[in-house]
């Protein structure tokens, strides 16, 4: 990122008597056309991190996503969000004078939901859950892609270290290995570029959902339809 400190054009010209006088603008489209762009500072973890470990998964997991793209092994990243009835902030065209404004004065209400995206078509297998999201909501999601009728000879799931991932009866987890062929692939603390299934909540919530508050009664229906929609009505890149 480069720090861009506005001045007035009488002051450049102080500082430069000799210098040539050019706009903002034109220095904006120079370093557009060497492919930089003016962003925020993002905090990053990556330090912390194993880096032998997330470059064998990285690898790994690459492998694993071109095969799965052939049916073989079914691979799925699994993830919760949750999505509220009054819209995160958003920008938009709008008249000038007139920006796009979102009522804030309803009480906020929350849907939680488990997800796991299907790396093969992109579709998501979800549930929705009006409470906080317990590890028995997990398994359950999991269950259901174990027993799925459409099913490759080896399932990969791909979950983070939260803690609501662990602690899953090993007489499950041995079911669904011995029986399903299901095995858990758990990532490396704190690689969150390994878990496409991030970029899906980030479209739904700032891109797909329509910039308005629901009520109550609406908020469960929206947000069935929005991850109904994922794969279907609604194609994300991953690229």
């Amino acid at each position: 990122m480069f720090p861009l400190a506005e001045r007035s054009r009488s002051q450049r010209q102080q500082a430069r008597p000799d210098a040539p006088a050019f706009s903002l603008d034109c220095l904006s489209s120079g370093l557009r056309r060497r492919e930089l762009s003016f962003q925020g500072t993002r905090r990053s973890l990556k330090k912390k991190r194993p880096p032998v470990r997330f470059e064998v998964t990285r690898d790994n997991l690459t492998r694993c996503r071109a095969a799965a793209r052939e049916g073989k092994p079914g691979l799925f990243y699994l993830d919760e969000s949750g999505f509220a009835n009054i819209p995160n902030g958003q920008r938009a065209w709008s008249p000038k004078g007139q920006p796009h404004a979102a009522d804030d004065s309803v009480s906020r209400q929350w849907v939680s939901v488990v997800g796991a995206l299907d790396w093969a078509d992109g579709t998501l297998w979800h549930d929705l859950h009006t409470g906080k999201v317990r590890r028995d909501a997990v398994a359950a999601l999991i269950d259901r892609i174990a027993r799925r009728e459409e099913r490759a000879p080896l399932t990969l799931v791909v979950l983070d270290n939260a803690t609501l991932h662990h602690g899953i009866s090993q007489e499950q987890l041995d079911e669904w290995m011995i029986d399903y062929q299901l095995i858990l692939v758990h990532l490396p603390p704190y690689s969150p570029e390994l878990k496409p299934i991030e970029i899906v909540w980030k479209q739904a919530k700032y891109h797909l959902r329509r910039f308005a508050t629901w009520s109550k009664e609406q908020l469960l229906e929206e947000v069935q339809k929005l991850m109904e929609g994922v794969g279907s009505e609604f194609e994300i890149s991953f690229s």
